[in-house]
């Protein structure tokens, strides 16, 4: 086989790859916004020893409407709850839901979770975060803030 001969193969084989990624590529669906504007899935995060994760919520209302209800959720990585805590919030104040490395009692290095919150009222009052600090020094590893605001 001479070379002009492996060249156009080699061509050829490039081309078609490039036509399959961009078939394939084109093909994916877009990723689905979520439906509730009510609830607020954050995403999968990382805790390891001597590590706690800080779900925060606060509500930036008017003073003169009604407090909001917040349900806070920390997930496991197979949807086991790992903490939970529900809390009326009147307008300007900010309450927060602990999860500890400790807690968890798992004997990996690291772990794997999400959070989740929901709230009751006008979803547009409360701000949510999430944060990863060092238990020793109180330095924040992760910060993570409402993607919707």
């Amino acid at each position: 086989m001479n070379s002009k001969n492996i060249s156009i193969r080699w061509t050829t084989l490039i081309t078609l790859a490039i036509a399959l990624v961009f078939f394939f590529g084109a093909r994916t669906e877009p990723a689905q916004a979520y439906e509730d504007p009510n609830e607020k899935p954050l995403p999968m995060v990382g805790l390891a020893k001597g590590q706690t994760a800080r779900l925060n919520m606060v509500n930036f209302g008017d003073p003169n409407v009604e407090p909001c209800e917040v349900q806070m959720v920390f997930y496991d990585s197979q949807g086991k709850e790992l903490a939970s805590d529900i809390q009326k919030l009147d307008p300007g104040m900010a309450t927060f839901l602990d999860l500890s490395y400790a807690a968890i009692g798992n004997p990996n290095l690291r772990v794997q979770f999400r959070a989740w919150v929901k709230v009751v009222g006008d979803p547009t009052l409360c701000l949510a975060s999430l944060e990863v600090f060092d238990e020793e020094t109180g330095r924040t590893m992760v910060f993570i803030g409402d993607p919707n605001q």
